[in-house]
């Protein structure tokens, strides 16, 4: 749920995880699991392997000469090491993606809809489902070995958080260091949290 939706982390704030209302046990857990991967979040976020790749790739990104007046590099990173590793989670495991999906399809969205209906949050369900139709659409997993798809999910998401648009050349410059990057041989294991 927290990656359908911008913006969760303020409506879990907010809304959710202070919430004492009474759940059955569907819904209690969809809010379990919107629990835990917040306290997954944050483990892989402070693993010093995800801190230490994405310096790594902010300096290779920042060799490259980009306009550094226009782009934040190590958010551009940040982004692109979670992406990488998603690539390499694929490599290891081909049926990887075709669980996602399956599990995604599976998803009892009536379910959903009830939990966020009873926490007043319907205008924020229609954008989660919309969210979730758009992933099964488009299957983004099954492109992770292409840097091009990988610099336009960044470029999107880049525009979406900052308002700003990644220009034709620093799409290029970003494939190049994503090529760089994922080349060399890394711990990507030592990402793994459970």
């Amino acid at each position: 749920m927290p990656d359908l939706l911008p913006g969760f982390t303020k409506i879990f704030n907010k809304n959710l995880r202070i919430s004492s209302l009474e759940l059955n046990k569907k819904e209690r857990d969809i809010h379990h699991g919107i629990f835990t991967h917040f306290q997954d979040d944050k483990l892989f976020h402070s693993n010093l392997t995800f801190e230490n790749f994405c310096k790594e790739l902010t300096s290779i990104l920042a060799a490259k000469q980009p306009d550094r007046n226009a782009l934040r590099l190590s958010f551009i990173a940040h982004l692109l090491v979670e992406m990488l590793f998603d690539r390499w989670l694929c490599e290891t495991n081909p049926t990887l993606p075709d669980k996602f999906y399956a599990m995604l399809e599976n998803v009892c969205m009536k379910d959903v809809e009830q939990y966020f209906m009873k926490h007043k949050l319907q205008d924020k369900f229609n954008l989660v489902e919309q969210k979730r139709q758009r992933f099964l659409t488009h299957r983004f997993l099954y492109e992770l070995n292409e840097s091009e798809h990988l610099a336009f999910g960044v470029g999107k998401i880049y525009d979406q958080t900052t308002g700003k648009t990644i220009t034709n050349s620093e799409q290029f410059r970003i494939i190049d260091s994503t090529n760089e990057f994922y080349a060399q041989n890394r711990e990507w294991k030592a990402l793994l949290i459970r």
